[in-house]
């Protein structure tokens, strides 16, 4: 749903609903745009309030509602359109004086923008990037060009990505989650475009770095940096930049820097993006920008980890439209694999030795046959309709036989007839007893259990258990607990009703809860009773125990009189007896009997009194 405020809000309450709103979207780009655009119906008046810098308020995924003001509106018939800016683009509209900074942090030179800032504003700025850098930014200048614009920029030179959420700004290294979500096609693809961009890609750079001595004294020193694709393509594409980074004061520091631009900056690889119409089950996953998916889309080769760059996004449906990914080429980095160091294949495609030790076993089965005989079954007209390989030339006495027809591929141990326990039919079953693979890809896998092959990791899918440390487990998982077992067959356990430690040598369970309960029993001139102490809901299903202690005799009767016993002991009955604890309206009750006699020497007389307790209950 979308509300709106009056030009010039900042506090975002009790806003006016537009119910009649439709064809809403909001467009969200990696440091780029972030815009609302939606229409409204002529027939509800509410759009005669939509003046210059009105504040709409929309839903946005991941990061709840957020604030946009009305940039453009367009009359069309029977209705207007609407297109609004993120609130931070209101910056646009700031100066600043004078910014000029020698080696500081992100949150330093967040800092002195903020200050530098010459029209009164609500923002807040903030930022978690560690590295240093110069900037320089003189006399009057449009703020948001000082901040996010170009490379000489703020965002430009500290890198990261800059969070717009309503009035606070961050930039920030890293803003997403890498998440193991896997798109892929005949799963949630609708549609896939998938383009590449070589125009930015650089093989060679010219790099220098201006040097001040103490004495006041410049130099110059520069130097020539090739990436290692560069035999990769046809022709050299340089680019020239200055090195502002303090840490640079020779010339082995200056190729060093130029060389971790290409190892981590890639910019001698084109772009690739992938914008994709997903179906309703990427509509459901909260993706934002940064986060990072696993797509694998088999028409074009592609299977790799790449990054949300920009959604778009039905705030009134609550559902994503499209999703744009983006990333470096898979194909490129395959081909020249021993000359990038951050390869993404070896993050997604795992060795495991025993295949190989399974490839040469089968290899020697196979190769050496022992025995065996093939026979071609005809049909009435003669014509060949299946292929047996059998061990033995009378059918009926054959045991071992492989059968392969029009309908599949299948073996018996149990002759000609079946049943047949290894399997491939033309409808696309396969069935086996034992079956080998490296990597498995799947849209998805029923199975009954999942386990490694030393036994340690264990996962029962009809029971819904997973074990770790082997099928008698060390830590064990269920829908409705999670047990970490010890040696002397004592457990952790943690579950809805919190946290048990087991000890198997007490054969007792603890909570580690400890509850105190202040209370006062008795009154003056009353006989000793029960009085019935609540112990909370916190304790239900727990193995608790009470322990009692007087902490206050309060005072005698009278001057005259002293008090001669306290008594303060679990509740009993008139046989003297203890009572019990109870469960009553929803949680436990434990009985308490606690009282005092005053004694009174001028009169030889006794009298009953109060006393304080306090009651330890642990579980």
């Amino acid at each position: 749903m979308i509300e709106y405020f009056s030009p010039g809000t900042t506090v975002f309450k009790g806003g006016t609903l537009l119910p009649k709103a439709f064809d809403a979207k909001i467009t969200h780009e990696r440091n780029g745009k972030f815009d609302l655009e939606f229409k409204y119906p002529l027939v509800d008046d509410k759009y005669k309030d939509f003046k210059k810098s009105t504040i709409f308020y929309a839903d946005v995924p991941y990061m709840k509602k957020q604030a946009f003001y009305l940039s453009k509106i367009k009359k069309m018939k029977g209705y207007v359109e609407v297109y609004a800016k993120h609130i931070f683009f209101l910056l646009d509209k700031n100066i600043t004086k004078d910014i000029k900074s020698s080696n500081v942090i992100g949150s330093t030179i967040l800092e002195r923008f903020n200050n530098s800032l010459q029209i009164p504003h609500n923002y807040t700025f903030s930022s978690n990037i560690t590295e240093s850098h110069m900037f320089n930014a003189p006399g009057y200048q449009n703020a948001m060009s000082v901040l996010a614009e170009g490379k000489h920029s703020i965002l430009g030179q500290w890198g990261g990505v800059l969070v717009m959420d309503n009035f606070d700004i961050k930039l920030q290294k890293r803003f997403g989650r890498d998440t193991e979500f896997l798109v892929a096609k005949r799963k949630n693809i609708n549609d896939l475009e998938i383009d590449e961009d070589s125009e930015d890609v650089v093989t060679r750079l010219f790099l220098t770095r201006e040097l001040e001595d103490d004495e006041g004294n410049n130099g110059v020193i520069t130097a020539i940096v090739d990436s290692p694709l560069i035999d990769e393509y046809s022709g050299i594409y340089g680019d020239a930049r200055e090195v502002q980074d303090e840490k640079v004061t020779n010339k082995e520091e200056l190729i060093k820097y130029g060389e971790d631009i290409f190892r981590l900056q890639r910019i001698d690889l084109p772009d690739e993006s992938f914008s994709i119409d997903v179906t309703d089950d990427v509509k459901e996953y909260e993706f934002t920008i940064d986060d990072t998916a696993l797509i694998y889309y088999e028409d074009y080769d592609i299977y790799k980890r790449v990054m949300v760059t920009s959604y778009t996004y039905d705030p009134i449906a609550n559902k994503y439209l499209k999703v744009n990914f983006g990333d470096k080429p898979r194909t490129m980095l395959q081909a020249t694999s021993e000359k990038v160091s951050d390869s993404i294949e070896k993050d997604i495609k795992p060795s495991f030795d025993y295949i190989n030790s399974m490839i040469k076993d089968i290899t020697e089965q196979i190769k050496d046959p022992d025995g065996g005989v093939i026979i071609t079954k005809k049909d009435n007209l003669g014509r060949p309709m299946e292929l047996l390989i059998t061990d033995n030339l009378d059918l009926e006495k054959a045991k071992n036989i492989w059968r392969w027809n029009i309908n599949g591929l299948g073996h018996s141990s149990n002759g000609i007839n079946g049943d047949f326990n290894i399997g491939i039919t033309q409808d696309g079953h396969i069935v086996g007893d034992f079956i080998t693979t490296g990597v498995l890809n799947a849209g998805l896998i029923k199975a009954g259990v999942f386990q490694s092959l030393d036994g340690t990791v264990y996962f029962d899918m009809e029971k819904g258990t997973v074990r770790v440390g082997g099928e008698s487990g060390a830590i064990i998982l269920t829908n409705d607990f999670i047990k970490a077992m010890h040696k002397d067959n004592s457990y952790s356990k943690f579950s809805y009703d919190g946290f048990e430690r087991y000890d198997a040598g007490t054969k007792h369970s603890y909570h580690y809860m400890t509850k105190i309960i202040k209370f006062s029993a008795g009154a003056d001139g009353q006989a000793p009773t029960n009085k019935w102490i609540s112990l909370g809901p916190e304790f239900n299903n727990k193995n608790w125990s009470v322990a009692l202690s007087i902490s206050d005799s309060m005072q005698a009767s009278s001057n005259e009189a002293t008090i001669h016993r306290i008594v303060l002991t679990q509740g009993h009955d008139s046989n003297n007896r203890p009572v019990q604890p109870r469960f009553r309206n929803g949680e436990w009750e434990y009985p308490v009997m606690g009282y005092k006699t005053n004694y009174n020497c001028k009169n030889n007389s006794r009298r009953y009194g109060p006393v304080a307790g306090i009651m330890i209950v642990t579980a």
